[in-house]
Order: structure tokens, then C-alpha cells, then sequence
């Protein structure tokens, strides 16, 4: 951002997490250059127990009740898109959490009290999670599907692709059981692939008329017309659909 002030002022970091962003949150607080968006799960004995409203105006929270649905996250997703749309990012980064599909497991950090930190064991538990902070009962925190990361992926590409030349940066956060870790990451990967494919077809949109160069419905300065919001919809979800399937058989 820094190193190349002329392409790069504005940012988007979308923080999707099941974990509130809270580190993200406080390096760019009140930075109106950096709008922060953090949709996760909160509860009073929720780590990190943070996500609310917050006072800066370039910070967007959207906690949800633990154990939120598709629906939920989706209806938080169109919020926050429309922030997305209104900041006009040069950049959009990810901070791609995948544990908040519905039957992740969360790792157990177990540690006896003679032990060091360079010792400690960790394994997989179904029950509760320690990190050298309060306990947390983490389990059955959210209840997303593959699809879900795929269909919200498609949506960022296409924004990405609309405002800042499909520039996005993707950085894998958490995700704790390796089956689902790597059918949601699969999918996220194909949704931003086939949003902006999708993007790019939509922009070159082929003009119907051939008939006559002078027409009034002739397209503008040689620009071909977008097209009808039918066309789209319906060409966007055979694509989503044709994704989908494809990260299920993958």
C-alpha cells in the first residue's frame, strides 16, 4: 500500500473468521483509508469476547449469535458488501477463517503446569479450547457449509473485479479439522475463480443488435451494454451452481 501510493490508497480487509478480528481491528482503527469488516460469532464466554459496535467509523463489526446459519451470514454479507461498494477499494484483503463451517473442530491446547511453552501438547477435542487465556466454549460455534464459502467468494471476486481490477490477496486463518479445512478452502479458491470469470464475461457482454451501427440502441462510444439483470442472474447461478459441483467432487 505504502510502496505503491498511486494504484493502492484504499483498502478492504474483510476478516471472516468465526473469531472476532481483534488485532486487525486495533492496528487500523480511526485509519479512514483501511475499512475493516469483521462478521463473527460473539457470546459472553466466546473468545475473544470482543465485536461490538465500534466507535471508529472505518470499522464495521457484525456479531452474530453463536451458532449462526447460512441464512444469518449471508444477510450479514449483503451489509457489509454494500459498505464494501460505497469505500471503492483499491485492494481487497481476506482474512479467510474457515472455521465456521458446521462441523469444524477446534484444537485443544492442553498444558500441565511444570511445562514450558516450548512443550506443550496439543490435540484435537470436540469440548472446549485453552491458548493461555480464558477458556472457551467453542464447540458448534457456527454452522456454515462448503457452499456458503463458495457463493460469498464469488460475490467478493465480482466486487474485487469492479473496483479494483479483481485485486485480492487471501490469507488462510483458521479451520481446525483438515477434511473441512480443505473442502472449504478448495471452494473459496473456485468461487473467487469463477466470480471473476463471471465479472469479466459480464464486462464484455456481446451487443445484440447487428443490424444497424446507427440505431439508437447502439451502445455508447462503442461500449457494449451490460447485461439485463435477468441475464446475469440467471448466468450467475448456473456458474455458482457448475462451481459447486465442481469443489463437491474435488
Amino acid at each position: 500500500m505504502y510502496r505503491y501510493p498511486k494504484r493502492i490508497r484504499r483498502v478492504v480487509i474483510f476478516d471472516f473468521d468465526v473469531h472476532h478480528g481483534n488485532g486487525t481491528e486495533e492496528i487500523f482503527e480511526y485509519d479512514d483509508d483501511v475499512l475493516f469488516i469483521s462478521i463473527h460469532a460473539y457470546g459472553e464466554d466466546f473468545y475473544p469476547v470482543s465485536g461490538l459496535e465500534s466507535e471508529a467509523r472505518n470499522i464495521v463489526n457484525v456479531p452474530l449469535s453463536i451458532g449462526f446459519k447460512s441464512n444469518e451470514f449471508h444477510n450479514a454479507c449483503d451489509q457489509v458488501f454494500r459498505r464494501i461498494e460505497h469505500h471503492k477499494p483499491d485492494l481487497i484483503f481476506l482474512s479467510a477463517g474457515m472455521d465456521a463451517r458446521e462441523d469444524d473442530t477446534i484444537m485443544r491446547d492442553s498444558v500441565d503446569e511444570n511445562e514450558t511453552n516450548a512443550s506443550k501438547t496439543r490435540s484435537f477435542s470436540n469440548g472446549k479450547v485453552s491458548w493461555g487465556m480464558p477458556t472457551c466454549n467453542c464447540q458448534g460455534s457456527a454452522g456454515l457449509t462448503v457452499f456458503d464459502y463458495l457463493s460469498m467468494s464469488f460475490r467478493i471476486a465480482e466486487l474485487a473485479h469492479r473496483f479494483c481490477q479483481g485485486r485480492v490477496v487471501s490469507v488462510l486463518e483458521g479451520g481446525y479439522g483438515k477434511k473441512g479445512l480443505s473442502d472449504c478452502s478448495v471452494a473459496h479458491l473456485e468461487g473467487l475463480a469463477q466470480g471473476n470469470l463471471h465479472a469479466a464475461a459480464c464486462a464484455e457482454w456481446p451487443w445484440t443488435s447487428s443490424t444497424s451501427s446507427s440505431s439508437s440502441s447502439s451502445p455508447p462510444h462503442g461500449k457494449s451494454p451490460e447485461p439485463s439483470p435477468s441475464q446475469a442472474t440467471g448466468e450467475r447461478a448456473d456458474i455458482v451452481a457448475s462451481a459447486s459441483a465442481s469443489a463437491a467432487a474435488g
